[in-house]
């Protein structure tokens, strides 16, 4: 294989939905133990990993914050900045 496995690759594989094997990866309720085994075995095989850039866009969401900034020229500015603000700025929003 040239590429990295998807999802999709497992479950073609392991003759089970795309859901299915995304149910067993997420470790979520809804498998049964022989499908669990079988679908963990066919992405061990396989090397799949799970994405998590995939997840996040998928969800459109990345939990990340842009930030643009004319006046921190200086690395002084630009380490307290990214040190400080984001994680004050997120906690006061209540973005957990």
């Amino acid at each position: 294989m040239d590429r990295r496995p998807r999802l999709a690759d497992v479950a073609a594989r392991a003759g089970v939905s795309t859901a299915l094997v995304s149910i067993v990866m997420r470790e979520a309720p809804g498998a049964s133990a022989a499908t669990r085994e079988r679908v963990l075995a066919v992405a061990d095989e396989l090397g799949y990993r799970p994405d998590v850039r995939a997840r996040l866009l998928r969800r459109s969401r990345s939990r990340l914050i842009g930030v643009v900034c004319s006046g921190c020229s200086t690395p002084s500015t630009a380490t307290w900045w990214v040190g400080s603000t984001p994680r004050r700025t997120a906690w006061a929003t209540s973005w957990r």
